[in-house]
């Protein structure tokens, strides 16, 4: 099913998007595509075009198949654009490894104003202990409220 849209208090809600984006952008603040298997290629379109949207405030991916393809345009779009709104971002059930997971941790530990609050990699069995690890101390040091690791 696709282009569902739900009002909640001013805030919008999609899920189960399909390739088209044209209509993506009514100004949502929260964009979803939870056990959607999307494909890397799809999830950086999508990406790439939700960036344009600078009241995105809440991004999930969570079991959609995606990877370390994935990582450096996250990076570019919401970490490093001082334009950004995302405050929370959903990374869980995925296929990310040590590698993307560092380099997604790296740019949100140089970033000082930051404004995302939540972040959720649960269930990336790919992600080793240590690097976990690393995540909860620079979570704790960026004092965002919520990091989901398990």
């Amino acid at each position: 099913m696709g282009g569902e849209r739900e009002n909640n208090k001013g805030k919008s809600s999609i899920g189960n998007q399909n390739s088209n984006h044209q209509n993506f952008f009514d100004a949502p603040h929260h964009l979803y595509f939870h056990f959607k298997i999307v494909g890397n290629l799809e999830a950086i379109k999508t990406i790439k075009e939700v960036c344009k949207n600078a009241n995105l405030e809440s991004l999930s991916f969570a079991c959609t198949g995606i990877d370390d393809a994935v990582i450096e345009t996250i990076i570019q779009s919401f970490i490093q654009n001082e334009n950004s709104s995302l405050k929370e971002l959903n990374l869980s059930g995925n296929h990310f490894t040590d590698e993307g997971i560092s380099r997604l941790l790296n740019a949100i530990e140089q970033k000082e104003k930051s404004k995302l609050q939540n972040l959720n990699l649960r269930g990336n069995p790919n992600v080793s202990e240590g690097v976990l690890n690393r995540a909860e101390t620079i979570i704790q040091k960026r004092k965002l409220s919520l990091i989901n690791l398990s």
